[in-house]
């Protein structure tokens, strides 16, 4: 199993997880944003991935069904989409 991370999850850690982890490129870009320091000592062991076009897709039609897309910032929607994609 492949966990999928979001920015908040990464905030809360020390250390990256045990298991294979990843996230999209725009969680990285929050982290630098707000100088977490760790980033340095994580280096290239924090793997990153773009979601698919077709599962980003497919989480705007949900969102728009359910009333979230103007609450889902697209970095939120793109950690769900790589979810769908892992």
């Amino acid at each position: 199993m492949t966990l999928v991370l979001d920015s908040s999850a990464l905030f809360s850690m020390e250390n990256l997880p045990e298991e294979d982890s990843v996230c999209p490129p725009g969680v990285v870009k929050e982290l630098t944003k707000y100088k977490d320091p760790r980033l340095d000592l994580w280096g290239d062991m924090l793997r990153t991935s773009d979601c698919s076009a077709e599962s980003m897709k497919k989480v705007e039609e949900a969102a728009r069904r359910t009333g979230d897309l103007g609450r889902l910032s697209p970095v939120d929607m793109s950690v769900i989409a790589l979810a769908i994609d892992v």
